[in-house]
């Protein structure tokens, strides 16, 4: 009897379908090679990899170590900490002093400077604000202090939205009783106030605050996971101990519109929160005796967002008085004033400075904080 080697032959169809199976799979295993020995440089040997990819890794270990978790604010930078890092392409430190009249909340100060009890200005915001991208010295806050020669507080925080810009003005911020509060915004601030409402709300109903911490919450959301789903839990871990999956997904946010500017549901939603946010802190500003300004950031490239127009027409209409960063973007080298995950360097924080220094000048703000300092 003969034998058949048709019968235990593959159709077809099949094999084609196999090869590509078998590329792919190759492929992956490529990147992961790839990506582990990465990491390895960067734990081990960060003096090697790029400079973007360092700040990554110390942002990492800054929000872990110095970051805790708050009921009132999600969560808040810790006090009394501080690091150092030098490495070959990137040297700088992380210092965070306490606000007067508790030791648990802190905010981000200069190395060398003494802990205040007053401010003349504080500036309110994201980490386009708290700057880890620089030594504080640096940032575009301590450079607005060196120019006016006022004292400026940089309450910036990671991840933070209008809600908790207001509450940490509220509790902490008005205990430096500040002249001028300053507050940056970017173009995700209505989805970070739908988010941490939704947050706030289930917290309150459910006591989710202690099943679900505030920032995976956000997390969760932003990607559409839902509040507590195993892959959502999975990813922020990967994010917050892998600097290359940081670095892919901190690249992904303005190439794939993680960011949600262009949902008319967030705006819808969204900005109505926002305007009510800083109406009550111009309210609360100015009954402690501050002017309160509104600082638009050009944030990761969208000059001519539906999100943008929205915001600098709503803050027209409601009469705030404000500063929009995009035109003086426009006409300026961008891509050589931001890391490659879309936030200020050395040269983005001197020229956001030198911006807010001429518009508060114009407005007269400057020297009459000048003038009533000491009273």
């Amino acid at each position: 009897m003969s034998y058949n080697s048709n019968l235990h032959s593959k159709p077809p169809r099949i094999v084609p379908i196999l090869q590509a199976a078998k590329a792919l799979l190759v492929a992956l295993c490529a990147f992961l090679c790839a990506a582990l020995l990465i990491e390895a440089a960067i734990r081990f040997t960060p003096a090697i990899v790029p400079r973007d990819l360092q700040i990554l890794r110390m942002k990492q270990i800054v929000y872990r170590e110095g970051t805790i978790a708050d009921p009132l604010l999600g969560h808040a930078l810790r006090s009394f900490y501080q690091r150092e890092f030098h490495w070959a392409s990137f040297s700088g430190s992380v210092r965070q002093a306490p606000f007067p009249g508790q030791d648990r909340i802190g905010y981000r100060v200069p190395r060398d400077e003494p802990d205040r009890a007053r401010a003349d200005i504080v500036a309110l915001g994201d980490s386009h604000v708290q700057g880890l991208e620089v030594d504080e010295g640096k940032t575009w806050v301590h450079r607005l202090g060196a120019l006016s020669g006022l004292r400026v507080a940089n309450l910036g925080v990671f991840d933070y939205g209008t809600a908790q810009y207001l509450r940490l003005l509220r509790e902490y911020g008005i205990r430096l009783h500040p002249r001028l509060v300053l507050v940056l915004l970017c173009v995700n601030e209505p989805r970070d106030d739908l988010m941490f409402a939704g947050w706030s709300d289930k917290s309150g109903r459910e006591g989710l605050a202690a099943r679900v911490p505030e920032f995976q919450y956000k997390f969760c959301s932003r990607l559409g996971l839902g509040t507590s789903p195993r892959i959502c839990a999975a990813t922020l871990r990967a994010i917050k101990t892998s600097v290359v999956a940081q670095a892919l997904f901190q690249w992904s946010i303005p190439r794939w519109g993680w960011v949600d500017e262009r949902d008319p549901r967030i705006l819808r939603e969204g900005l109505p929160l926002v305007l009510a946010d800083l109406d009550e802190m111009r309210r609360f500003a100015e009954s402690r005796g501050a002017r309160f300004v509104v600082i638009i950031n050009e944030a990761w490239g969208f000059t001519q967002t539906d999100a943008l127009r929205s915001l600098t027409e709503a803050l027209r209409r409601e009469h705030l008085l404000y500063l929009d960063l995009s035109p003086a973007f426009k006409t300026a080298p961008y891509r050589q004033m931001v890391t490659s995950d879309v936030h200020w360097n050395e040269t983005g924080h001197s020229f956001v400075a030198m911006e807010a220094h001429r518009f508060l000048l114009r407005q007269g703000l400057l020297p009459r904080i000048a003038g009533s300092r000491g009273r």
